[in-house]
């Protein structure tokens, strides 16, 4: 949270300094909303990562955005090989990962801006479409059961061994090359199950996603809390808060201290709008900002009571 009230220092500022740049000329750099920053993000968050770019340089027009898109896993390696300072990824970077930056004297800076998750799917005839929590787990580690995952650098792999409590992941758990070929893949293995990365597929009014998934069919899970264990959840918007256990946590995060553009783009991204598209996305914002709705006129409505 205090990296966030940070941020939002920039925020009050932003439309300030848009006005006065427009009016006095770009003479400075290296603000949030003049220069230019490069960013690496993992391609699952591509579609809702594009909309965000765009929309930030449509409207700060001196501040430019080159975003270049890879496996996250191999994103991750650049970033502690200090090959690059923005990695936009699908989770945090934990206690033993800081230590290690921290030791070398870097102190990077960690931005969550929402919540996706990793849904799992069947074939369209599968009948079995609904687990406990604890039995996917254990199927996970058992070798009574095949899965088949999308690209071994996706971080999907490492996800889910956040899961299992020190086990290893099963031999049947296979990576393929894409999301695509993991449903073609249950085509053939009816009693397979694939995991994907849901971020790349929640946004209901993309007909891509559409088309894709009339060709599974979505596996529910329960919760883990005992008030949820007994009901089961898909990985969809409305259960990524609290019920859906399989969640990824959305993180910008920056290795270098200075106020950029990257740090304008961070902004952006936590505030309204950036929620917005978030939201509209099929995602989880990870703030909520209040609305506030004024009628008028209310003696004209009668208040029916069951």
């Amino acid at each position: 949270m205090k990296a966030f009230y940070c941020i939002l220092i920039f925020l009050t500022g932003l439309s300030s300094c848009k006005d006065s740049i427009t009016n006095k000329g770009a003479d400075f750099k290296n603000s949030p909303v003049v220069g230019e920053a490069v960013i690496w993000c993992d391609e699952s968050l591509k579609n809702v990562i594009e909309q965000e770019a765009d929309v930030f340089e449509r409207s700060y027009p001196h501040a430019k955005l080159q975003v270049h898109y890879a496996p996250e896993m191999i994103i991750k390696r650049m970033f502690y090989a200090d090959s690059i300072d923005v990695m936009i990824i699908s989770h945090g970077l934990d206690s033993t990962e800081l230590n290690g930056f921290h030791k070398r004297e870097i102190w990077p800076r960690q931005y969550m801006f929402g919540k996706s998750a990793m849904g799992f799917v069947g074939n369209t005839d599968r009948k079995k479409l609904k687990y406990k929590y604890n039995e996917m787990v254990d199927l996970l580690t058992s070798a009574n059961q095949t899965f088949a995952i999308e690209n071994k650098n996706s971080g999907i792999a490492l996800e889910l061994t956040r899961h299992l409590k020190g086990k290893s992941l099963s031999d049947k758990v296979y990576a393929l090359e894409n999301k695509e070929a993991v449903i073609e893949w249950l085509k053939s293995n009816p009693e397979g199950i694939g995991i994907l990365d849901w971020s790349n597929i929640a946004d209901e009014d993309d007909p891509n996603t559409d088309e894709l998934l009339q060709n599974v069919s979505i596996i529910e899970i329960s919760g883990i809390l005992p008030v949820t264990e007994n009901t089961f959840y898909g990985p969809q918007q409305a259960n990524l808060n609290e019920y859906y256990p399989f969640t990824r946590d959305l993180y910008i995060i920056r290795r270098v201290g200075i106020t950029d553009v990257s740090l304008g783009f961070a902004s952006f991204v936590c505030e309204d709008r950036g929620q917005k598209i978030l939201l509209k996305a099929g995602l989880l914002p990870e703030y909520q900002y209040e609305r506030w709705i004024e009628f008028k006129g209310t003696e004209k409505y009668n208040v029916v009571k069951d």
